[in-house]
């Protein structure tokens, strides 16, 4: 496909534990020139977002349910706010790596550090277990397992097979997902 050549960069979520990466990985097959262009991971989608006039000419792929930290910094609104900086090229769909809610059993303290497309299944466990579960937010799935594993929360949703490696005696499995996504390859303009 010539629309995806000439692109120096590949931009989109890193580290290589994320599901960007395994959609980035998943585009280099579906579309060959991707993996002509050199792969630039990133610690937020907000910081490709807010800086796109030093990627002109780059790809990016972002999933549909990308939230961020702030109300409108979401897959819709950036879709819209940037629609003169942005031209899709194409989507496709691709599973995520199974998730994992994961309870830490040495706190006790209804908190919870989540990536923020991640809200809908802390909320779901709110009503399976009756109470309110307070929680902070990370850029990424990989950086909310290595937080809870390093501060006193309670609960964390992240990627099964990263936390596999990680696993720990006090962590218990409450809760397994596997939902599809869809993922949109942008043009910056």
């Amino acid at each position: 496909m010539t629309q995806f050549k000439h692109s120096n960069w590949v931009h989109t979520l890193g580290p290589k534990t994320t599901d960007s990466f395994r959609a980035y990985q998943y585009a280099c097959k579906k579309y060959p020139d991707v993996s002509q262009a050199s792969l630039y991971l990133h610690d937020s989608y907000s910081s490709i977002y807010d800086n796109l006039n030093q990627f002109i000419g780059d790809l990016i792929i972002v999933p549909v349910a990308y939230r961020g930290r702030s109300r409108i910094d979401n897959w819709t609104d950036n879709n819209f706010r940037y629609s003169n900086n942005l031209a899709i090229l194409d989507s496709f769909v691709l599973s995520t790596k199974k998730m994992a809610l994961l309870e830490n059993l040495n706190a006790c303290n209804s908190r919870a550090i989540i990536h923020p497309s991640t809200t809908i299944f802390i909320k779901q466990y709110e009503e399976v277990i009756g109470k309110s579960i307070e929680f902070d937010l990370a850029d990424s799935k990989p950086a909310a397992l290595s937080i809870f594993l390093n501060k006193r929360y309670q609960y964390t949703v992240a990627s099964y097979d990263t936390y596999l490696i990680e696993k720990c005696k006090t962590v218990k499995v409450r809760n397994i997902f596997s939902p599809q996504m869809i993922w949109c390859v942008y043009k910056i303009m």
